[in-house]
């Protein structure tokens, strides 16, 4: 297992294009270090930061729904 990913490497990781994991590094989502016209990832810090999108993704999931009151039913005497 090499420490190093190709884009295309990472793209097959992401389930996306290369050039979707191209566009995550040039913007920063990603580690990675651009060789000449090329891109590598280090894979240890690239697992280490989508582990850590993921926590915040979690942090910001919507609250629980607040519980909703239900008033009593009154027995019904009709029929008695």
């Amino acid at each position: 297992m090499n420490d190093i990913l190709t884009e295309t490497e990472v793209a097959a990781m992401l389930d996306c294009e290369p050039s979707t994991a191209q566009a995550l590094a040039r913007e920063g989502k990603v580690p990675a270090i651009k060789t000449g016209r090329s891109w590598r990832f280090p894979r240890a810090a690239l697992i280490e930061a989508l582990n850590d999108q993921a926590r915040q993704n979690m942090a910001r999931k919507a609250p629980a729904p607040k519980a909703v009151k239900v008033k009593p039913v009154r027995p019904c005497l009709v029929g008695l």
